[in-house]
């Protein structure tokens, strides 16, 4: 079972990490994605990870909040090339319509 928690998302700091994250992604990748999505993006998988962002901020084992946004920037940019590589291999619609009409000429 997954565990979300939002409460890390309180965490000073922690916001702070997200923003970085989602502006570098988003800058890199500006033809596919938008700051927002990014940051939206980040919230949920920053949810979805509540030891690790804790471990982060605490600094166990050397961990600190750079450590965070690092993965987080990986994280994020995984999640664009998965949903850029699911819509390269959709036909759209348009490009259907206009080869069926090339054919009925």
């Amino acid at each position: 079972m997954t565990t979300v928690d939002w409460t890390v998302l309180e965490i000073e700091g922690v916001m702070e990490v997200a923003e970085r994250a989602a502006r570098k992604v988003a800058g890199k990748y500006e033809n596919t994605t938008e700051v927002e999505d990014m940051l939206q993006e980040a919230y949920i998988i920053l949810a979805l990870m509540p030891q690790r962002v804790r471990e982060c901020s605490e600094g166990v084992r050397g961990a600190t909040l750079g450590t965070l946004c690092y993965e987080l920037e990986h994280d994020l940019v995984d999640k664009i090339k998965r949903t850029a590589e699911k819509r390269s291999q959709l036909v759209s619609r348009d490009f259907l319509i206009e080869r069926v009409a090339a054919v009925d000429l």
